[in-house]
């Protein structure tokens, strides 16, 4: 775990506890805790760090199709249609992972 410097959240909600971070070279995935150090710094977990938007988005995607408890095909499927619709939404833009 690493820490946050301040005892709010920072940077831009994708969902619930995760955010993405940038800096002039990358985007960072996080996924918040809700818990905090001993300093009172709350503190999360780094998920990913990639060089493109569309990266981003496809690890949205891979965390999040990964979570799924689909027991057929179908299931998987309508699962994969969701997470698409999500991941659009929160990106606000159309084709970055078909």
């Amino acid at each position: 775990m690493t820490k946050v410097n301040n005892n709010f959240r920072k940077g831009i909600c994708v969902e619930s506890s995760t955010y993405v971070l940038r800096d002039e070279f990358q985007f960072i995935l996080i996924k918040y805790s809700g818990k905090f150090d001993k300093i009172g710094n709350e503190t999360y977990k780094t998920l990913a760090y990639c060089s493109s938007i569309q990266g981003l988005a496809e690890k949205v995607y891979m965390l999040k199709i990964k979570e799924s408890t689909a027991a057929t095909m179908q299931e998987l499927v309508d699962d994969h249609k969701l997470i698409i619709k999500d991941i659009r939404e929160a990106f606000k833009i159309k084709g970055v992972v078909e």
